[in-house]
Parts: C-alpha cells; structure tokens; sequence
C-alpha cells in the first residue's frame, strides 16, 4: 500500500503555488492559500499525534458543516488514520451507537456541541 505521505498533493500544491486560493470560506469569504492551508494541517497533525493518534486509529469529529473540517480531514488522513464525520443532527443514542461502533482513539468537537456531548456514553478507548 502506498504511505500517505507519498500521495500529498497538499504540500505539493504549497510547494508549486504558495499563494494560490486553495479554498475560500463562504460565510466569511477567508481565503486560504495553499501555504497557510498546508501549514494549519502540519500544525494540526502534530496535535493529534502528540495526543496519541496513530496510524490505523479512528478520530471521530461532531461538528458542523466548518471550513475547519478541512484541515482536520488532511491531518488525520497524513497520520495514517481514518476520519469518522457525525452528523450533527443526530439525536445523542444515534452518535453513541458511532461512537461505540467506530471505537475512536480520539474524539474531537465544537463547543457548539457541548450539550449533545454531556448527553453522550462514556468513550471506551480501544485496546492497543
């Protein structure tokens, strides 16, 4: 299987055109070149790796429709590590059965959400 590494187009898009619009934040019309977008993902990705997250792991991400999902998806997919979007309409029992079916070792969400999640099961880590 090829490393994840060898298939980054990302960097290689902020390496051949740095300043280039990568993506463009509808709500608030922030652009993102392809330099700042490649740097947010290096950042966040040592974040994850540095609170455990490793290759073949699961992040679980209950959030809303934020450009911020972005980053989040190359950085955990440059770990080696698979993304599990909730929805964030799902009722509380909906995201529990996710979240025990997916077993993540790391799940990430908005403040927005701190309600839903205080209704939520304990996480039970997977075995390493």
């Amino acid at each position: 299987m090829n490393d994840p590494i060898e298939l980054d187009w990302l960097t290689r898009w902020a390496t051949y055109a740095p300043e280039r619009v990568a993506i463009v934040d509808a709500d608030t019309n922030r652009e993102w070149s392809w330099r700042q977008l490649s740097s947010a993902v290096l950042r966040l990705a040592r974040l994850l790796e540095t609170s455990g997250v490793k290759r073949h792991d699961r992040v679980a991400v209950l959030d809303g429709n934020e450009i911020g999902f972005i980053p989040l998806f190359f950085a955990v997919t440059r770990l080696g590590a698979t993304l599990v979007p909730i929805n964030f309409r799902l009722a509380p029992r909906e995201i529990d059965h996710i979240l025990s079916d997916s077993s993540p070792a790391l799940f990430v969400h908005s403040s927005v959400y701190a309600d839903t999640v205080s209704k939520l099961a304990p996480i039970v880590a997977p075995k390493r």
